[in-house]
């Protein structure tokens, strides 16, 4: 009976019976997202297709867009333009789109970034989103750390910033409630440690000013007693 069964044909799935061409076509109306989660793992030439037009998709025809994370996750000693380095020449130049903080932002950052770096020590984290749907949060130094090897194809590098891409898109997901709970209670306690250094410091610079102009009250009072006694003192040893 086992040697009958051994012998019997695997059945197939019709997807594997399909050609290229058709298979392209189909790979061409769907989403990046689909094309990695669900089209590649069908079969090899499903693989393989969609690959190829997730390459194409991702690196030419979409746009990617890149920003900062939030005002807080801005706050340190790098650029966006520096983080950037590393990924910039993963894409053409009209499909990275860098998305910059407004002037008033950008002031604010330029002037708290070291005292906030100073005192919460935290890493600067931007937003990766391709054709505006999918959003991961990378931290700055992690794209670096990921195309640091030795690899000077491009292709083989763009494979691995789309491996590192939808594996943190899948990690993202599924733990999408939690994190984002504990996302938020992150930032609000930044912004809480931020008000209260903004607090501290505004009470000591108004401190130290009114203690200045106390000092400053009580030293021309003195001034003005002492004044008369010795002005009446010198016109009587001039006399």
């Amino acid at each position: 009976m086992d040697l009958v069964s051994s012998l019997r044909p695997v059945p197939t799935t019709p997807f594997k019976s399909l050609p290229s061409e058709l298979v392209l076509e189909i790979c061409k109306h769907l989403s990046p997202h689909d094309l990695w989660f669900c089209a590649r793992p069908v079969s090899q030439r499903f693989h393989m297709c969609a690959q190829e037009v997730l390459m194409r998709k991702m690196f030419q025809q979409h746009q990617t867009h890149v920003s900062w994370c939030c005002f807080w996750c801005s706050l340190g000693d790098l650029a966006l333009k520096t983080v950037l380095n590393d990924i910039a020449p993963l894409f053409p130049l009209t499909q990275l789109c860098m998305e910059p903080l407004s002037d008033d932002v950008l002031i604010s950052k330029q002037a708290f970034a070291d005292m906030c770096s100073t005192i919460v020590k935290r890493e600067q984290k931007i937003r990766i989103s391709v054709g505006g749907e999918d959003t991961v949060t990378v931290k700055a130094g992690e794209i670096k750390r990921i195309l640091r090897s030795p690899i000077q194809n491009l292709q083989q590098r763009r494979h691995v910033f789309l491996m590192f891409y939808f594996a943190r898109l899948r990690k993202e997901r599924r733990g999408w409630r939690v994190a984002s709970m504990f996302g938020w209670a992150a930032h609000l306690v930044g912004f809480v440690v931020l008000g209260a250094v903004l607090l501290v410091t505004a009470i000591a610079v108004v401190g130290i000013f009114w203690v200045g102009l106390e000092t400053y009250k009580m030293v021309r009072s003195l001034y003005g007693v002492l004044r008369r006694p010795v002005q009446a003192l010198f016109y009587a040893t001039d006399a």
